[in-house]
């Protein structure tokens, strides 16, 4: 098992997730791997400990603080329009030009190198056994 999805059933195994077979596979791996047996013996230290937290109920003056920094944190922000919403934002900003140029320049360098290795064939090969 690959410390990659023991780490994923770490979590599962100590929220009583796992089923009876990768319980086992994930027991298996942790005697075998020390840093995932150290991140396991971690987390159920946590949450052993956050069990023993006790539960705070907020008093009934704080929701209407809570609701009133909603409705402001509403009306400060815009309103989203359909062009907007239609438009990838992540794409359209600034950083990712610069990611996609780079990205093509790498792929142009790379096709470069790779057509160079390539033999090349003469444009008139010359048959075996022809008359010329």
């Amino acid at each position: 098992m690959k410390c990659s999805l023991a780490r994923e059933w770490i979590s599962r195994f100590l929220d009583g997730e796992l089923g009876p077979k990768r319980e086992a596979k994930l027991k298996a791996h942790l005697q075998a791997c020390p840093g995932c047996r150290t991140l396991a013996r971690d987390l159920e230290a946590i949450v052993r400990e956050a069990g023993k937290l006790s539960v705070l109920e907020p008093t009934p003056a704080v929701w209407p603080k809570v609701a009133a920094a909603v409705r402001q944190s509403r009306e400060g922000a815009p309103a989203s329009s359909p062009e907007e919403k239609s438009r990838p934002g992540v794409f359209w900003n600034r950083y990712a030009w610069r990611f996609a140029a780079a990205a093509a320049l790498v792929l142009m360098i790379v096709g470069t190198v790779i057509i160079r290795q390539q033999p090349r064939v003469a444009a008139d090969p010359v048959r075996e056994g022809s008359v010329e």
